[in-house]
């Protein structure tokens, strides 16, 4: 949360510190490469790759934390997410290691659903 300071007339014994707004970090998911038919790599694609020729579409995005057999531990609502940021890591073939790509999202406020 962002704060502001005011100074009080008259009082100089401290310095009210008021709060302003709520400031979230963008969203970052990470995870191997999918497949082209993903409709979050199509999305993606459409705004990042689109040079902002079409309109950016915010949409209501959610994220879980699934168990070992697939159910959600827990759940999140970001809303008026759009993509900012896409990339896949290096590849290297000395490396026995997934390609993992990534994409950062920014968003108006998010909940706990679970």
């Amino acid at each position: 949360m962002e704060t502001e300071t005011v100074t009080e007339g008259g009082e100089n014994r401290y310095v009210l510190t008021l709060p302003k707004a709520v400031k979230h970090p963008k969203l970052t998911l990470k995870r191997g490469i999918a497949a082209l038919e993903s409709p979050l790599i199509a999305w993606c694609k459409s705004v990042l790759e689109g040079g902002l020729a079409k309109t950016v579409t915010p949409k209501l995005l959610h994220v879980f934390l699934l168990d070992e057999k697939g159910e959600a531990l827990r759940a999140w609502s970001f809303e008026s997410a759009y993509p900012v940021h896409w990339e896949v890591e290096a590849f290297n073939s000395t490396k026995n290691e997934v390609a993992v790509e990534r994409i950062t999202l920014s968003y108006a406020f998010s909940t706990r659903v679970v």
